[in-house]
């Protein structure tokens, strides 16, 4: 299990990364925003703090770790 943060627009638990990039995109896609206003995910569970870029890719640091 994870915990997606997107700012202090969402917290969800979800099961899989792959979960967690399709909240994002629909929270995304539903506020309408540009990448200069949206803010990134933080995901973290599993002993890991990874990060959801604007375009849906999850990131280890400067690792891309899921499409």
């Amino acid at each position: 299990m994870f915990t997606l943060k997107i700012g202090r627009r969402l917290t969800a638990t979800v099961a899989s990364i792959e979960d967690a990039q399709r909240a994002y995109r629909q929270a995304r896609d539903e506020s309408c925003e540009g990448a200069s206003t949206f803010p990134e995910g933080r995901l973290t569970g599993d002993g890991r703090k990874l990060r959801i870029s604007y375009n849906g890719r999850v990131w280890d640091g400067e690792t891309c770790v899921s499409n």
